[in-house]
């Protein structure tokens, strides 16, 4: 539980701190937030200093994205859903995801909340089984990576 604890309040930091001027200029490099880890993405964001403050609005995001490819717009929103996604319940997301082992980066935190099915008990436990996770390409994922390769195009050429 202790664990769990931790690794929610990292991914609330991040979330605080992940500026979507931040999360725009990921992108708009070709990285990929879903193929990094929380503590690598933590670690951009410090790299910015405190360039746009550590609380942002709702709001931050649509004027951010105002004005940007489409391809790129839908990948910001996308990563602001997994965000919420892996964090939903109150940290049940991430107890499933410490308990399939899938922790090493944020695409993997994603695929293991997206295997919690909806009316399921939220109770995770040492008794607890897992079941081989349904993996699939979602929307969000899709969409992260494809602005990812299209900012790659854009650098190279």
């Amino acid at each position: 539980l202790s664990s769990i604890k931790e690794l929610d309040g990292k991914f609330m930091t991040l979330e605080n701190s992940f500026h979507p001027k931040i999360a725009l200029s990921l992108i708009m490099e070709g990285r990929n937030p879903l193929d990094m880890t929380v503590e690598d993405i933590q670690a951009y964001i410090d790299s910015f200093g405190n360039r746009y403050g550590r609380n942002w609005r709702a709001s931050d995001i649509l004027d951010t994205i105002s004005g940007i490819e489409p391809i790129i717009r839908s990948s910001i929103i996308g990563l602001y859903k997994a965000l919420r996604l892996i964090r939903r319940e109150e940290g049940a997301g991430l107890g499933f995801a410490m308990k399939s082992g899938n922790m090493a980066k944020l695409g993997a935190f994603l695929s293991a909340v997206s295997n919690i099915n909806e009316g399921i008990d939220f109770t995770i436990d040492d008794t607890t089984s897992i079941n081989e996770p349904i993996m699939h390409e979602n929307s969000v994922r899709a969409e992260i990576a494809r602005a990812c390769a299209y900012s790659r195009t854009l650098l190279t050429t």
